[in-house]
C-alpha cells in the first residue's frame, strides 16, 4: 500500500446558493449534521453514484460513525473531466512532500462554483477521481476543508484513515510530520508532548500497564496513545481508530453535529478549537 501523507491548505468554503438538481442528496441526519459533498471527477453519472455510496458505506462501516451517523452526504454532478488534472510527481504541498505520487489540481474556483449548487452554508469535499494521485486531506477541524481520493483501488480503509483527518488526527508514524499545530491543541488529539501529559490525558482511557508509544506524526518526541489503529501509517481493514480517537471522534459527533447534543463543557474545555463549531455547523 502506498504512503499516505496530510497537507494542510486552505479552507474551502461552501456558500449558500439556490440548490439545483445538479447537487443530490445521498443521506441525511440533522441539520446540525457534518456536511460532506462527494465531486467525482472523471466518470460517468452511473459510476460516480456507485463510488459516492461506496465513500458514504466506507466512513459509516467504522465507530464512532456507525453508531452516531450525524452527517448530511451530498453528491455533486460533474461532467467535465478538465476541472481536476493529474500535477507533478514532488510537487511540494503546504511546504513539505513525502509522497512519490502527484498531488491532483483543481480548479478550485469551478469546485466551488458547482459546489455551492447544494445550498449549504458549510461542509468537507471529497474529490473523488480516477487519476493515480496521492491521497491528500485538510486538516480542517470543523471549518471547510477537502480530501482528494485516488478511487481506481481506495480499500476502505484509506478512506476511513483519510476521513480522521477531517477532525484533526494526524498520521501515527515516526517518518512523517503533519504540522497539525493549531490553538489549544498539542499538537493534535491523538499525538502529545510528553508522557506526562499523556499519563494525565489518556490514563483514565487505559489499564495501567499500557505504555504510550514515543513517536508520533514524525516527531520522535511526541507520544501517540496506542498501535495498531487506522491513524496508522499502512491501516488494516481490521483495525479500528482505537479507544482513544473513538471517544475524541465521539465527543466532536456529540457536541457539533448531533441532533440534541449532551453537557459539553469538559470536551470544550480540553479542546477549545471546537468551542463554536455549533454554531457553525448549520
Amino acid at each position: 500500500m502506498r504512503l499516505l501523507f496530510v497537507v494542510l491548505c486552505s479552507s474551502l468554503l461552501i456558500s449558500a446558493c439556490a440548490g439545483n438538481e445538479q447537487c443530490e442528496r445521498l443521506a441525511y441526519d440533522n441539520k446540525h449534521g457534518l456536511n460532506v459533498v462527494f465531486f467525482p471527477d472523471g466518470y460517468g453519472e452511473q459510476e460516480a453514484d456507485e463510488l459516492a455510496h461506496y465513500a458514504m458505506e466506507s466512513i459509516l462501516a467504522k465507530e464512532p460513525f456507525t453508531s452516531k451517523p450525524f452527517i448530511n452526504f451530498y453528491r455533486v454532478k460533474n461532467d467535465d473531466p478538465s476541472i481536476c488534472v493529474e500535477g507533478v510527481a514532488g510537487d511540494v504541498i503546504g511546504g513539505f512532500s513525502h509522497d512519490p505520487l502527484a498531488p491532483l489540481d483543481c480548479d478550485i474556483a469551478r469546485v466551488k462554483e458547482l459546489v455551492n449548487q447544494c445550498n449549504i452554508p458549510k461542509g468537507k469535499i471529497i474529490v473523488l477521481t480516477n487519476e493515480t494521485v496521492a491521497a491528500q486531506t485538510s486538516l480542517g477541524f470543523h471549518e471547510s476543508g477537502v480530501m482528494f481520493l485516488d478511487m481506481k483501488n481506495q480499500p476502505p480503509e484509506i478512506i476511513q484513515h483519510e476521513f480522521g483527518h477531517f477532525f484533526g488526527l494526524v498520521d501515527e508514524k515516526v517518518k512523517l510530520y503533519s504540522f497539525a499545530l493549531g490553538p489549544g491543541w498539542e499538537p493534535a488529539p491523538n499525538c502529545v508532548t510528553s508522557l506526562d501529559k499523556a499519563e494525565l490525558q489518556w490514563r483514565w482511557l487505559y489499564p495501567a500497564e499500557h505504555e504510550f508509544e514515543r513517536g508520533c506524526a514524525g516527531n520522535p518526541d511526541w507520544y501517540k496513545p496506542e498501535y495498531p489503529v487506522l491513524m496508522s501509517e499502512f491501516p488494516d481493514p481490521s483495525w479500528n481508530y482505537g479507544v482513544f480517537n473513538e471517544w475524541y471522534l465521539g465527543q466532536v459527533l456529540d457536541c457539533c453535529y448531533a441532533r440534541t447534543p449532551p453537557l459539553c463543557h469538559a470536551f470544550f474545555s480540553a479542546y477549545p478549537a471546537w468551542t463554536d463549531c455549533r454554531a457553525e455547523s448549520h
